[in-house]
């Protein structure tokens, strides 16, 4: 029988939240010489490290001290296929995809190169801390396995999913909606629930995706609750371009109004679904009262998560 290894207190300056920061007063708690119990790659406790040095004399005792020890980070909205274009400033968002995005993202169609950006991008999520991500995947199946694969091995927790749209891309990232369901479905079947893994069916947003490929993400998503993920906000041009197909006649799958700011994931007829949404919120500045659409959701299964500043150069992001 293999002993278990001793247990470890780290020793640092420690901030973590353990209660809900957004209905609890004081969530925030800090520790000047705090301590971290380790036992078999848990953690057993946290607080004063006088107190629990007392409390387990025995645990190896390991000195950060100079350093900070916080929980690891969530990232609730980033692009694993566009690791390697970080940059690419001034341009408004629909130029800085055909230009730089999609482009690359084809790449991700040869799975040895995938497997190598799959493995950039993870290591650079641990090397920030952060431990907790939601994930744009890629429109392959193979590079979204790839991904699945590299975060397993390193113990990271990912949502994520194949990016599935048939319309208004690069054709090479089209998809029919058969072959997207059968691709996701086994991509479920391999890695939803396994280890630290979630799968999180992905229509890339409104205007990629077709109403029968709506519907494919509604059947992979009625199952075990499975996770939607997509972008909900448009910036000026995109909407411009929503418009313009909607007076062409096309249906579209989803339509956010920025000006009288709704937000909601459509089908054709316009009814609302109640799955479970995650909406990657991307605010064009000036177009819509993003917390008015937050105001709507508490009654629906669904979350908001901005994507951040990054896209302010863009004239996108928050």
């Amino acid at each position: 029988m293999i002993p278990n290894p001793p247990q470890q207190l780290l020793r640092a300056t420690i901030f973590h939240t353990p209660r809900n920061p957004f209905v609890s007063e004081n969530a925030l708690e800090d520790f000047v010489d705090g301590g971290l119990l380790l036992g078999n790659g848990r953690v057993i406790a946290c607080g004063d490290f006088g107190t629990l040095r007392g409390q387990h004399p025995h645990a190896v005792v390991r000195d950060l001290r100079g350093g900070f020890l916080l929980p690891g980070l969530v990232d609730t909205h980033i692009h694993f296929p566009q690791i390697r274009i970080l940059g690419g400033l001034g341009l408004e968002l629909l130029d800085w995809l055909k230009q730089h995005a999609l482009p690359e993202e084809a790449r991700l169609g040869n799975e040895d190169y995938a497997r190598v950006v799959a493995k950039e991008f993870v290591f650079a999520l641990a090397a920030h801390g952060t431990t907790t991500a939601l994930v744009f995947g890629a429109h392959f199946q193979a590079a979204t396995a790839a991904l699945f694969e590299t975060a397993e091995k390193a113990g990271l927790r990912v949502a994520s999913g194949l990016v599935i749209s048939d319309r208004l891309l690069r054709p090479e990232l089209h998809q029919t909606p058969e072959n997207a369901y059968r691709a996701s479905k086994q991509l479920i079947r391999n890695f939803h629930g396994k280890g630290r893994l979630l799968y999180s069916v992905t229509p890339r947003f409104a205007l990629s995706a077709s109403e029968a490929m709506l519907e494919v993400c509604k059947a992979q998503s009625a199952s075990d609750r499975r996770r939607i993920a997509t972008a909900c906000g448009q910036q000026s041009n995109r909407l411009a371009l929503s418009l313009q197909q909607r007076s062409a006649g096309q249906r579209m799958v989803s339509i956010a109004s920025p000006c009288r700011g709704r937000s909601a994931l459509r089908v054709g007829d316009g009814r609302r679904r109640r799955n479970r949404l995650w909406l990657a919120e991307r605010r064009a500045p000036g177009l819509y009262d993003a917390a008015a659409r937050a105001r709507r959701l508490p009654d629906r299964p669904s979350a908001l998560t901005l994507s951040g500043n990054a896209r302010w150069d863009r004239s996108s992001g928050t």
